[in-house]
C-alpha cells in the first residue's frame, strides 16, 4: 500500500511538470508572406525595438495576417477582462497621421523618464525568450540617428523642422519594402496579474546586447528616450497566460559572438536568453550622436541597478 501511494506521488508530480512544460511551451509563429533570404548587415549600431504585433493566449500559435496588424480579439478580452483598462482604447485613437500633422502641432523633444540614473532588475513575473529556430521578415528601416540629432538642434525654419518631425515618425508608421531575416521575441506572461507593456509609438522598449572579443556584455543597439509628442508613449496590457509577439533582425556579420535581448516595461529591466549570432564588431562602437550626451546613457542602454 505504502508503495502504491508512494508511486501516486511521483506519477502526480510527473504529470504536474509535464502540464508546467507545455503550458509554456514555445508557439508555432506563421508569417503571412514567404521568408526573405536576405540577413541585415551593418556596420553600426542601430536603434533597436519593434512593433508589438500581436497577443495570444500561451500555448496557442499565432498567425501574422500581415507585417504588424494585431489581432483584434485580443482587444476585446482585455476589455472583458477589465473595464478599467484604457490604453488599448484610447491610445489606439491618439496615434498621430504623419501626413496630417500640423505646424501648430509640434512640440519640443521631451525624454522619458528624465529623473532616472538606472532601472530596476525584474522578477520572474515576466518571461523573455528570442526563438532562433523560426524565421520571420522584418522590414529594414533607415536609421533616425541623423534625424535625432537634427531635432535636438534649434532649427529657424519651421518648415524643415516640421519635416524632420513627419520623417522621424515615418519609421514606425510607415512600413520598409526591404525585408530582412528576424527572430520572433516572446513575452510570457507568468504571473497571475495583467502587466502592462510599456511601448513608444507602439514599439517595444528593447535592445540587443551581445558580448564582445573579451567576453563583456556591449550593447549593440541603442534605444531612442526622445520623442516629440507626449502620447508617444503608451501601454498594452499582458493578461495572465498570454504573451507578447515582437522581432529583432538576425543580424550578419563577420563576428561570431553570443546574444541577448534587454527589454524595459515599467521601469524595470529584463533579460533574454542567449542565442548564437554573427555581427560586425562596428556595432559596439557609440554613435557620435550618443557620445555628445553621455550622461543618458541609462537611457539609451537601459542601465540596470
Amino acid at each position: 500500500m505504502k508503495f502504491l501511494l508512494q508511486n501516486i506521488i511521483l506519477l502526480s508530480l510527473f504529470i504536474s511538470c509535464t502540464r508546467v512544460n507545455t503550458k509554456y511551451s514555445i508557439p508555432n509563429i506563421k508569417d503571412s508572406i514567404p521568408t526573405t533570404i536576405s540577413v541585415l548587415k551593418t556596420q553600426k549600431m542601430l536603434e533597436g525595438g519593434y512593433d508589438l504585433i500581436g497577443i495570444e493566449e500561451i500555448g496557442k500559435p499565432f498567425e501574422i495576417k500581415n507585417l504588424k496588424k494585431k489581432n483584434d480579439d485580443y482587444l476585446i478580452k482585455t476589455i472583458i477582462y477589465n473595464d478599467s483598462t484604457q490604453s488599448v482604447l484610447e491610445y489606439e485613437e491618439e496615434i498621430i497621421e504623419i501626413d496630417d500633422l500640423e505646424l501648430a502641432d509640434i512640440e519640443k523633444p521631451i525624454e522619458s523618464n528624465p529623473n532616472e540614473t538606472s532601472y530596476e532588475l525584474g522578477n520572474n513575473d515576466l518571461r523573455i525568450y528570442v526563438d532562433t529556430t523560426q524565421i520571420l521578415n522584418m522590414p529594414n528601416y533607415k536609421d533616425n540617428l541623423e534625424l535625432n540629432e537634427n531635432l535636438q538642434t534649434k532649427s529657424s525654419d519651421i518648415l524643415e523642422y516640421s519635416n524632420l518631425v513627419k520623417n522621424s515618425y515615418s519609421k514606425y508608421y510607415r512600413e520598409s519594402n526591404d525585408l530582412k531575416q528576424a527572430y520572433p521575441i516572446l513575452i510570457f506572461n507568468q504571473s497571475r496579474l495583467t502587466i502592462p507593456i510599456n511601448l513608444k509609438e507602439g514599439w517595444v522598449m528593447m535592445i540587443q546586447e551581445a558580448k564582445d572579443k573579451e567576453g563583456e556584455w556591449k550593447p549593440i543597439e541603442y534605444y531612442e528616450p526622445f520623442v516629440i509628442c507626449g502620447n508617444s508613449f503608451w501601454s498594452d496590457i499582458l493578461l495572465p497566460n498570454h504573451y507578447a509577439i515582437s522581432k529583432i533582425y538576425k543580424y550578419g556579420g563577420q563576428f561570431k559572438t553570443i546574444s541577448r535581448v534587454k527589454l524595459l516595461t515599467n521601469d524595470k529591466i529584463y533579460y533574454s536568453n542567449e542565442f548564437n549570432s554573427f555581427i560586425n564588431e562596428e556595432q559596439f562602437s557609440l554613435p557620435d550622436y550618443i557620445k555628445s550626451k553621455e550622461k543618458r546613457n541609462h537611457h539609451f542602454f537601459m542601465i540596470d541597478s
